[in-house]
């Protein structure tokens, strides 16, 4: 199993919403996902349209985030993989334990994105918007 980095992933994130009654609250925070993606992931790749409405990074990927401790790698790992299992409810409860137990660690604004991308997919928009300002609106 090879393992992509985050920003490229998260570069070719398309986010679809249900075309029925799609809600202001849930277009908001699906903007405000793909932009909080873009600013923890900044590229210097062109981004190019992919004929089917979203867009992708055209280029070499970024070397990936890595952690100075090795368990809080182990923990972010255990946490994404309950997202990677569509399971967010627990990837949430996950990555709050990651928060709260490594405040400083690099990762930390990327636990953050996955607890906003997880309460998305939840349909929890109103959290996914708040939790995307608490990232905006944190001093680092």
């Amino acid at each position: 199993m090879s393992v992509v980095p985050l920003c490229v992933v998260s570069s070719r994130l398309r986010v679809r919403l249900p075309k029925a009654e799609v809600s202001l609250a849930a277009r908001s925070a699906a903007v405000f996902v793909t932009a909080a993606l873009l600013m923890a992931c900044p590229s210097t790749a062109p981004v190019v349209p992919d004929g089917a409405g979203g867009a992708v990074v055209s280029g070499p990927a970024q070397t990936p985030v890595r952690s100075q401790d090795a368990q809080a790698e182990i923990d972010f790992a255990l946490a994404q993989d309950y997202y990677t299992q569509g399971e967010f409810a627990g990837a949430i409860d996950a990555f709050r334990m990651f928060a709260a137990e490594y405040p400083n660690d690099v990762l930390l604004v990327r636990a953050e994105l996955f607890i906003a991308r997880s309460q998305l997919s939840l349909g929890q928009s109103a959290q996914a918007v708040a939790s995307l300002r608490a990232i905006a609106e944190s001093p680092e």
